[in-house]
């Protein structure tokens, strides 16, 4: 858990290596101080009520789809982080906008990806109804049971 959340970005302070300025820090959930558990700098929340927000996707300090915990940006997106709201419109669609960027209704619009793979191919997307011909193939295998 502690790689994954290093390559986000976010910084603990350890309880190891504190500082006297940041052994006054505590969580600002359950008040357990920065020499007890691991605290997110910018947050004030221990890695404990980390986990618990991550669990419960609640909307008010985690993302409600992925669980991420980053208050600023769920106050700002209603409920979501930054991953999981389309770039264009705002409007909330966890799952295609991880995968594309884009919610359904503006990839669509641009109508010149391909909305299963994402991959770029004007006229193929114009000839098989917004799906590439790689894609388009495999759905006729798929319903001819092969």
């Amino acid at each position: 858990m502690a790689k994954q959340q290093k390559r986000r970005g976010i910084k603990w302070i350890l309880p190891t290596r504190i500082s006297s300025r940041q052994k006054k820090r505590y969580c600002r959930i359950c008040g357990s101080t920065a020499e007890q558990v691991r605290i997110l700098k910018h947050e004030n929340i221990c890695e404990l009520c980390v986990k618990d927000l991550q669990k419960r996707k609640g909307g008010n300090l985690a993302c409600k789809s992925c669980g991420k915990v980053v208050p600023e940006q769920v106050k700002k997106y209603n409920g979501y982080c930054k991953e999981c709201v389309c770039s264009l419109c705002g409007k909330p669609d966890p799952k295609f906008t991880r995968k594309h960027g884009l919610c359904r209704e503006c990839f669509g619009k641009l109508g010149t990806n391909c909305r299963i793979c994402g991959k770029e191919a004007v006229a193929q997307v114009k000839k098989n109804n917004g799906i590439c011909d790689a894609c388009a193939e495999k759905i006729k295998n798929k319903q001819k049971g092969r």
